[in-house]
């Protein structure tokens, strides 16, 4: 989990032989601080979904013009949301999409779609079985037409989870495919990232440790191992966030 507030941190390019954080100054009217809000980045402005504070669950949608570095709220149209957090938001083209997470009493597994452009929310009607209820699960977007989610906690006791869940963008289609390998404990606050067709997880929280481990997914074998990683490891944490930087997908 983040905090959002009225300081935007950027660090510079990777090129430079001493990365260094800036805070610039960022106009308009600066987030209420905030947790397990999601954020996606699209052709130079950031969005930033939900979230919590205090025991009050947001539903607004913020903007960050990344080249005026300037913040404004989005007004909506449609059926959104509503106040939630710990969600996942990915976005497919100009189309955000939202699934599960909490709005402070129970936990969801609907989907909704945010169009930047237009500005209008849809609520998706997908074939399949979806997955169950669940928060601070992750999201992440495979080849294109796949959005795969792993893991999160769901209702009840022992709802630590590790189960794998695809919906086919393409036909809106949920699947609940059958994996092998050794598969990566339960968990939420995990991080995932998708590079080529292997999805890596890293870290997360299994109600009485953290992992800090990575685990590897082959999206065409469906075969889960463990990544053997050299140099130092950041170690065993939960609430992170993983990015990858490259310009090509290693398979």
């Amino acid at each position: 989990m983040g905090s959002l507030g009225g300081e935007v941190s950027v660090s510079v390019s990777l090129q430079m032989k001493k990365p260094m954080w800036l805070y610039p100054k960022v106009m308009g009217v600066h987030p209420s601080e905030r947790w397990g809000h999601s954020s996606c980045n699209s052709n130079g402005f950031v969005y930033v979904f939900g979230g919590c504070r205090g025991g009050l669950h947001f539903s607004d949608v913020l903007v960050l013009n990344l080249e005026a570095m300037a913040w404004s709220i989005l007004v909506t149209t449609g059926q959104g949301p509503g106040p939630r957090d710990s969600h996942s938001a990915v976005l497919v083209g100009h189309r955000m999409v939202v699934f599960g997470g909490t709005n402070g009493s129970r936990k969801v597994n609907d989907i909704h779609v945010l169009d930047v452009r237009s500005q209008e929310w849809t609520q998706l009607e997908c074939q399949g079985n979806p997955p169950s209820p669940r928060e601070s699960h992750t999201a992440t977007l495979v080849g294109g037409d796949k959005l795969v989610i792993f893991g999160g906690s769901g209702e009840g006791e022992a709802n630590y989870l590790n189960d794998l869940h695809v919906l086919d963008l393409k036909t809106m289609r949920w699947s609940s495919p059958e994996v092998r390998g050794e598969m990566p404990v339960p968990r939420d606050s995990h991080s995932a990232v998708a590079i080529g067709n292997r999805l890596f997880i890293y870290g997360g929280d299994c109600g009485d440790r953290y992992q800090g481990d990575v685990d590897v997914l082959d999206m065409d074998t469906l075969m889960w191992s463990k990544l053997d990683v050299l140099g130092p490891s950041p170690g065993a944490r939960a609430g992170h966030a993983s990015v990858y930087f490259g310009s090509k997908a290693s398979n």
